[in-house]
């Protein structure tokens, strides 16, 4: 199990800021802004000025798993995610609908349909 330590998320920080200056990406994306390591990446990344994204993989049902937004640009899988974490606080312009490509490429929608559902 990961630690949540001072020490161990100072360490994360100090490798992270090593990863980023190395691999020097245009951009970071994470799964969940939320995670211990994950939250970590995006705030250092934000620090040094690198343009987050974090994904929403489900039904924001718990407030305290999504708000507030830690990375820049939240991507929903629909209207339906964009409005409840707009509800949440979180700016219009922070968050973009793409769909789910998991869920949507098997359906007999057009991806415009399908990230109106």
């Amino acid at each position: 199990m990961f630690s949540c330590d001072a020490l161990t998320l100072t360490q994360l920080v100090l490798r992270y800021e090593h990863l980023l200056h190395t691999a020097r990406p245009t951009a970071v994306l994470v799964e969940h802004d939320r995670w211990r390591t994950a939250s970590t990446l995006v705030l250092t990344a934000r620090a040094a000025g690198i343009p987050t994204f974090t994904l929403f993989h489900g039904v924001v049902n718990r407030p305290s798993l999504y708000a507030p937004l830690l990375a820049d640009v939240g991507l929903c899988w629909g209207e339906l995610t964009k409005r409840r974490m707009i509800e949440l606080g979180t700016p219009a312009e922070r968050l973009t609908v793409v769909g789910c490509q998991r869920l949507t490429r098997d359906l007999a929608l057009t991806p415009a349909e399908a990230r109106t559902k």
